[in-house]
């Protein structure tokens, strides 16, 4: 058994055992074996009266030694001053600048203005940042990103399977703490791009009974080139998330590595690279260095190109801010040839194959990592895609450029779901080629396989893109979606435009079909996509087909723009009463009626239901109960972060009748209950100025619900931490809430690092970055300039779905 365990010592010369404070590690120790051991005296006063292992005695001696069951929950500091709360450096070494003013005392980034508070523990923590210790400097002051330095603490035994610390600030492998072992370096976690220090739990078992020293390291300039770290503390159970020691090399604080751009990519020098491979593994790895030039690069099997791209690759193992990776399993035992041109022999070097990806480890916990809304591992997203239902799995395809942060290579992605909320990302689909990216579409199942494609048991599920060297193209799929084969006679349609989704028009009693053909099946296939026409301007042309591969232009809708949606909907939930629904990229819609070959929209004008960073949605096609589910791009940049921009949370829209006329509505899925952990609830109490209702709560994710009676009140709404989260200002002209019978409702979902507001049941949908400083405390109902009620709120606590 290892730990570290309460004792006492019975000198030979005393009749009392005094206590004293050590560590004693036993291996494979029956627990009442006794056994010899020295003491080695310190003169020093108790520590803390309470603990018994924090005294120390004068004597030595040899002594007899009782082991404990217990093993320890409550966390003990790791070593004198491993909290910083001495105000001093004691028991650590610092070289370089970085930590020349370091402990940090306060909150600083708060007193400079930041949202992102630093949580620290107690009142010092570093901040390679700050330039305020509490004797020097002042409040919010700063020495910035340019100064760099390694702070490693004195020697200590490992005595316990967890060392806790926080940590935060750079993204960087440079700015990071770290653990050194018998001379090697461990990472333990780097920042998360935020000041807000998240507590983790490093694994450290397999080095119990070993030496070793804390390191925490600033070695990156430029953007987010500081560190923040506190509270290291040792305990037998985890308490916070756990992240494993992950072998890596001893820093060189005289080549520090710039983040941001300041330092310029190496240009491309040299001409093409080749190596020939037999594939064994799963993944073939890419080293990215943001900003870097791109060379092209191609990997060939038997002679033809099965991927290509142009990416920013690294030149060296200095300057690799993530890793990218390709799926290669597919072609597991084949000869393939690698060829990279222009990049450096070391960058060349770097690219291999291999069965994991390198930070993969920390997939999902980043600080800024969507934990309830779907986002693609590394690289870069934005149209939602192919979105379809089949057997049980909601399948979720993505434009994505695999080997970027930004946009390029398009490339369709995959994720699948059974229930909303819980997703899985499988192999890409459809891959990029030289000179011919994979444009968005969408994808729905062929019941009745009119394509002829049906190879199975499975039903055939159709996607269709825009092939940007070709047209629009379609692919189907025997295999529940997971690869696609290219219809040999792609394209199917040829014209100036972009976008195409694919939806199966049922006919009702007595409707005249479109052909014989189209009489036999019950009903046709229509695309609808982004045209552009010289007479008619931006415009959603509709095309019709009975067997998905022969297709006739029957009308055009002028005034819209791309990735264009055609839907039906009941009107407040009548069967008998049905709408169609025209939807484009920018969010804006029009309600009308549709024969399956033109689209009458029965208004002037469009109207909006989603604002903010929302474009280019889609609904998913065959969903059960003809419920209509749809997600957007959230064009949010994810700084510091493998990843770039995500999704939104699935929302079911519905369409009603209003005092304008009928309205969409969209609200979250009811599949999200499955993350409610906690509610916080209150029930009716009055509100008026100076005197709000205040919930205490604890987390990161939160979904919020309040309804309010106006009353008399000019202003209502809801401050998140003391911050306003929503506000309706009923004598601001900019003010687009209304109360309806005299009430406003609003949801509020709120994840790392965005936020959705839906008003009044759903009337109005608002997607906007929302700096979570991942440690939300509050939530505060208010009014202003009269009296209102709160008639309702329940404050909902979430778990991530990524875990």
């Amino acid at each position: 058994m290892n730990g570290l365990w309460d004792y006492s010592v019975t000198p030979k010369d005393a009749s009392q055992p005094i206590e004293f404070e050590g560590q004693i590690l036993v291996p494979n120790t029956n627990l009442n074996s006794q056994l010899r051991v020295s003491a080695t005296p310190r003169e020093t006063s108790p520590l803390n009266s309470s603990n018994t292992m924090n005294h120390r005695t004068l004597l030595t001696s040899s002594v007899s030694v009782m082991l404990a069951t217990t093993a320890l929950a409550t966390p003990v500091i790791l070593f004198e001053n491993s909290d910083f709360e001495q105000g001093t450096l004691k028991n650590w070494t610092a070289e370089g600048k970085a930590f020349q003013t370091q402990p940090t005392k306060g909150d600083n980034p708060t007193k400079r203005g930041r949202k992102d508070a630093s949580k620290h523990q107690g009142d010092f923590w570093i901040g390679t940042f700050e330039n305020y210790n509490g004797k020097s400097g002042k409040p919010g002051q700063t020495q910035g990103d340019g100064l760099t330095g390694r702070l490693t603490s004195h020697e200590f035994t490992i005595a316990h399977r967890y060392i806790n610390f926080l940590v935060g600030a750079g993204a960087h492998e440079g700015t990071s703490v770290r653990l050194l072992v018998d001379g090697k370096t461990w990472l333990l976690s780097p920042g998360f791009a935020s000041e807000t220090m998240q507590a983790r739990s490093a694994d450290v078992g397999a080095f119990l009974g070993k030496k070793a020293r804390i390191v925490v390291l600033d070695n990156v300039t430029g953007g987010w080139g500081h560190i923040n770290a506190d509270n290291f503390t040792a305990s037998d159970k985890a308490t916070a998330t756990v992240v494993k020691p992950t072998a890596t090399k001893k820093a060189n604080l005289k080549k520090p590595t710039s983040s941001g751009g300041r330092k310029p990519p190496r240009p491309l020098t040299g001409g093409e690279q080749v190596a020939e491979m037999t594939i064994d593994k799963q993944f073939l790895i890419y080293p990215i260095k943001n900003g870097a030039p791109k060379p092209a690069i191609s990997l060939s099997m038997g002679g033809k190109v099965v991927r290509f791209y142009t990416g920013e690759l690294a030149s060296s193992a200095d300057d690799i801010d993530w890793w990218a990776y390709e799926d290669v399993s597919e072609f597991k035992g084949q000869k393939a040839t690698l060829a990279v041109g222009g990049l450096s022999k070391e960058g060349f070097q770097l690219i291999k194959q291999s069965d994991t990806v390198p930070g993969q480890d920390r997939w999902g916990d980043e600080s800024k990592r969507p934990q309830f809304h779907f986002s693609q591992q590394v690289g870069w997203n934005n149209d939602p895609n192919g979105m379809v239902y089949y057997k049980g799995e909601w399948h979720l395809y993505l434009q994505h450029n695999p080997v970027g942060w930004r946009w390029g290579n398009m490339t369709w992605a995959h994720g699948v779901s059974k229930d909303l909320v819980h997703w899985q990302q499988l192999p890409n689909v459809l891959h990029h080629r030289k000179g011919d990216a994979m444009f968005s579409g969408g994808a729905a199942v062929d019941w009745k396989n009119t394509g002829g494609w049906k190879t199975g048991e499975n039903d055939v599920i159709i996607a269709t893109w825009t092939s940007t060297g070709r047209g629009e193209c379609i692919a189907y799929s025997n295999d529940l979606g997971r690869t696609f084969t290219e219809y040999e006679g792609n394209p199917v349609i040829t014209h100036k435009g972009r976008d195409p989704k694919t939806i199966w028009y049922e006919y009702a009693k007595g409707e005249k079909p479109l052909d014989a053909d189209a009489q036999k099946l019950g009903g046709h296939w229509v695309i609808v996509v982004y045209d552009e026409d010289q007479k008619v301007g931006r415009n959603i042309a509709f095309y019709t087909s009975t067997n998905l591969k022969d297709w006739t232009l029957q009308s055009k809708l002028s005034g819209y723009f791309e990735c264009a949606e055609l839907y039906p909907l009941p009107v407040d939930g009548k069967s008998d009463v049905v709408r169609w629904v025209v939807f484009a990229a920018d969010a804006k819609y029009a309600v009308g009626t549709f024969d399956g070959k033109t689209f009458t929209p029965e208004h002037e004008g469009k109207h909006q239901l989603h604002w903010g960073p929302y474009y280019a949605s889609q609904l998913f096609s065959d969903t059960p109960n003809g419920r209509r589910i749809q997600i957007g791009w959230a064009r949010i940049n994810m700084d510091g972060m493998p990843f770039n921009q995500t999704f939104t949370f699935p929302t079911e829209l519905t369409l009603r009748t209003t005092s304008d006329g009928v309205r969409m509505f969209g609200n979250p899925v009811n599949e999200i209950k499955k993350l409610w952990s906690k509610t916080h609830s209150t029930a009716k109490r009055p509100l008026s100025d100076g005197k709000p209702v205040k919930i205490a709560t604890s987390g990161a994710l939160f979904d919020i619900e309040a309804r309010f009676e106006v009353g008399s009140a000019k202003k209502i709404g809801l401050n998140i931490d003391g911050k306003p989260a929503f506000v309706c200002d009923l004598e601001s002209p900019k003010n687009d809430i209304r109360p309806i019978d005299g009430k406003v409702s609003v949801r509020i979902l709120i994840d790392r690092p965005m936020m959705e507001t839906f008003v009044n049941d759903g009337q109005m949908v608002i997607t906007a970055t929302y700096q979570n400083d991942l440690n939300i405390e509050s939530v505060e109902a208010f009014a202003e300039g009269g009296e209102a009620k709160l008639l309702s709120i329940d404050v909902n606590e979430l778990n991530a779905s990524w875990k």
